[in-house]
């Protein structure tokens, strides 16, 4: 009996001093993460409220399941994912990677005129750029690799002007996710140049006023 009791007693008090050192215990803070635009290093050719600057409509982007997630998925392997419960992205991919691809874009082809899709309003798009993001992936030692499938559609007549497949890789030299999320958006910025200096090839098609 005086064992029962003794057991309940040491029971109970471990117990306590379980929940106190929980109660005591600080929860490490979750840090949140964006992807960045190119930083203009020239004055952008104004075009607010032009007619005849060539517009693009940029979308859709599609983005691979596991992708679609706050947390940012860090390839262990070629079949291990890691995700990171402390370390999250402040938007979701399938909104950030389209504004930022828009942003980099309205640099590099010194325009304004751009929507996103499903884009609405009385703008006459030139051209509809398609992307399929088939990795978009980060590694712990800094590495990151971006892989896409593109196509470049001619709005008017619903012609497939391009259709390529690119793939980009950069390395921070630091394992730290500030330095992931930095390499990934340097991957994103070359999609965007590679995407840029195609449609300049490409004849710009007669547009009517908006």
């Amino acid at each position: 009996m005086m064992r029962c009791l003794l057991s309940t007693l040491w029971a109970i008090s471990l117990g306590t001093l379980l929940m106190n050192m929980g109660g005591c215990a600080t929860t490490q803070p979750s840090k949140f993460y964006v992807l960045s635009p190119l930083e203009a290093s020239f004055p952008k050719t104004p075009t607010v409220g032009s007619k005849t600057g060539l517009a693009l409509g940029i979308g859709p982007i599609d983005l691979p399941p596991y992708l679609d997630r706050s947390q940012i998925v860090i390839r262990a392997t070629r079949n291990e994912l890691h995700l990171s419960d402390f370390h999250k992205w402040a938007e979701p991919l399938q909104d950030s990677i389209p504004r930022v691809l828009a942003e980099n874009l309205s640099i590099l082809l010194s325009t304004d005129r751009l929507a996103l899709f499903p884009w609405k309003g009385s703008l006459s798009i030139d051209y509809q750029v398609v992307v399929e993001i088939i990795r978009f992936d980060a590694y712990m030692n800094g590495e990151t690799t971006l892989e896409a499938r593109w196509q470049i559609i001619e709005e008017q007549d619903r012609a497939v002007l391009v259709i390529k497949k690119s793939q980009f890789r950069s390395s921070a030299g630091d394992a730290g996710y500030e330095a992931m999320v930095s390499g990934l958006s340097d991957n994103l910025a070359e999609l965007s140049r590679t995407i840029a200096k195609t449609i300049k090839t490409l004849k710009k098609p007669n547009t009517s006023p908006d």
